[in-house]
């Protein structure tokens, strides 16, 4: 009874007194914390592309068994809106200087009644001539930021242009690994120019004329742990989400939540993942279609990870052995290894032969193992040696089984140095002749961690006007080792104690199964040697079997590209130029 109840008069009596009641709940209230930017991007002397830019956290919630909407996790993503004109632009100028007008107008009204000696009037024109002063640099660098609480969401859906847009959701892999990659590939900014050459820091931004923006909208999406976004812990664990499952399932309530708030519902739709970004997009495209009924146009995947028994080579695996050949040949040819038989034969036509090899020669002699005879033993051990550039002890000490780790360890191990993992064109020093292991780890990898790192942050900052305290975690190697890959719950490390391999190629079949419109692009590069690009051709002629592929002629489903680069093949200007052109005419003809 409120009359006998003081608590309650208590809080009648306060809620009469609020503008607005709120309404009573033991769950914290979490919020989005969004940032919207208007740009404008210059092409040469004429072209100009005029984009919204959106960047920050949304809360992803879940239903729980109370049928209560329980806040699970603060998602960070980027997303970009190419805009038909000017218009949104130059209103954006206008408001910018309209406010310059009125801090100017405010600060002279200040200095007219300046007393020098009022200290806090002085700190005061001090302030205004500082925010005057950024405001400036943001208007002239094109980076203008706006108050989304004031123009709300329903400013970037203001006609129907986007809603004809294709809208790509991008992610990178790992898993843990944030989506920054693909960000700084193929947004509207990218890195300097690197292929395969280390550079001097700083590292700074430079306009990315090759950026899909041109002919798709774009959603760049940090998953659970990696980047700026967070479990919330309070309703979930620490680690909840750094599983297979549950990861396509948290990332499909983010695209669904997306596309609801911004009314994408009818632009043609695709996913870009890339490494375990594709083995995530291929779990997640029958969540969305299935249980949500999202049905999408493409999937874009780059650098595949489909079926991890192709490319983990454990002592019991000899698929991935043999699948492993024709990369570690294409980088000993590109180094400059082999002989010269070999060595002056185009990559592409060596390639053949070695695929030929291991598909009718090295397969036989892996079956046949210790009952090889001494001659057969021979052959392969010379075949080998020829296409891989290292001798044919080596070979033998490791029983005809070159793990790859070794391999980038010993085929320049003369010289010192040692080749790298997700970019065998790359080397780096390694001063430790000892061993099968190189010193530092993976050269590729550290050579473009410092550029993506730096370059981001200070785009996130100092562009999308998005800026956090937190760690943003380019790669977080606890949710990697915590991760489990099982498609049925079960806890396990992929691959190891004789755990299933996860396998999302059935999955994949199924989808274009039931959606008979999902169309595949398949970017591989000749020298990743983290997932190599003959068992990425294994399983899509495997598993998804060709007649699916190929039903239509005119009109494939599964279309592959190759690229003369290494895992992220977007480093070389010439790859990124051609996957660039490859991507953009797959989405023109699969919408």
């Amino acid at each position: 009874n409120p009359s006998t109840c003081p608590h309650q008069q208590q809080l009648i009596s306060r809620q009469k007194m609020s503008k607005k009641a709120k309404p009573l709940s033991s769950e914290k209230e979490y919020k989005d914390n969004i940032s919207l930017t208007e740009h404008c991007l210059e092409f040469g002397d004429k072209e100009k592309l005029y984009y919204s830019a959106v960047s920050g956290t949304i809360v992803v919630k879940e239903e729980s068994k109370e049928s209560k909407e329980k806040a699970k996790a603060n998602i960070f993503f980027t997303a970009y809106f190419k805009n038909p004109d000017s218009s949104l632009y130059d209103e954006y100028q206008k408001k910018i200087n309209t406010n310059l007008d009125s801090s100017v107008k405010k600060l002279k009204e200040k200095i007219s009644k300046l007393d020098l000696n009022d200290k806090s009037l002085l700190d005061s024109i001090k302030s205004d001539l500082e925010d005057i002063t950024n405001k400036r640099v943001s208007n002239n660098n094109n980076n203008n930021n706006n108050n989304n609480e004031e123009n709300g969401e329903g400013y970037l859906n203001i006609d129907d242009y986007r809603s004809q847009r294709p809208l790509t959701f991008a992610f990178n892999g790992g898993p843990g690994s944030s989506s920054i990659w693909l960000h700084l590939a193929t947004g509207p900014m990218t890195v300097p120019e690197i292929d395969v050459r280390a550079i001097k820091p700083p590292y700074r931004c430079r306009v990315n004329e090759k950026t899909f923006l041109r002919f798709t909208d774009l959603v760049f999406i940090d998953t659970t742990g990696t980047g700026y976004s967070r479990p919330i812990l309070e309703n979930a664990k620490e680690n909840e989400y750094y599983d297979f499952k549950k990861d396509c399932e948290m990332a499909a309530n983010f695209i669904r939540l997306f596309i609801n708030r911004y009314n994408r519902y009818e632009s043609p739709k695709y996913l870009c993942g890339e490494s375990y970004g594709t083995t995530r997009a291929t779990g997640l495209i029958p969540v969305l279609q299935n249980s949500m009924g999202l049905f999408f146009n493409g999937l874009i995947l780059i650098s595949c990870a489909l079926d991890f028994q192709t490319f983990i080579t454990n002592t019991n695996n000899d698929l991935a052995h043999l699948l492993f050949v024709p990369t570690l040949c294409a980088t000993a040819h590109y180094h400059k290894q082999l002989k010269d038989e070999f060595q002056n034969m185009p990559l592409r036509e060596l390639l053949d032969h070695v695929e030929e090899y291991c598909t009718n020669d090295y397969l036989v002699q892996l079956f046949k193992g210790s009952s090889l005879s001494e001659d057969e033993l021979q052959s392969a051990l010379t075949s080998l040696s020829n296409y891989l550039g290292v001798s044919e002890k080596f070979i033998k000490q490791n029983n005809l089984r070159i793990n790859e780790s070794k391999f980038c360890k010993e085929l320049l191990r003369d010289q010192g140095e040692t080749v790298g993992r997700l970019d065998s064109r790359i080397i780096g020093e390694d001063p430790v002749d000892f061993g099968d292991r190189t010193t530092i780890g993976d050269p590729s990898y550290y050579m473009l961690l410092g550029i993506y790192n730096s370059c981001f942050k200070s785009y996130c900052k100092n562009n999308l006007k998005f800026d956090s305290d937190l760690q943003y975690h380019v790669i977080n190697f606890d949710v990697h080792k915590s991760w489990n890959f099982l498609q049925n719950g079960n806890v396990s490390n992929v691959g190891k104690n004789n755990a299933k391999f996860l396998d999302t190629t059935q999955l994949l079949r199924d989808s274009m199964l039931v959606n008979p419109f999902l169309k595949v692009f398949i970017g591989s590069g000749y020298y990743d040697i983290a997932t190599p690009y003959f068992a990425t051709d294994y399983s899509i002629k495997n598993h998804l079997h060709m007649n699916i592929s190929n039903k239509n002629k005119h009109d494939p489903k599964i279309s592959i590209k190759y690229y003369t680069a290494g895992h992220m093949m977007y480093i070389s200007e010439q790859c990124m130029e051609e996957l660039h052109n490859d991507v953009q005419t797959f989405i023109n003809e699969s919408n």
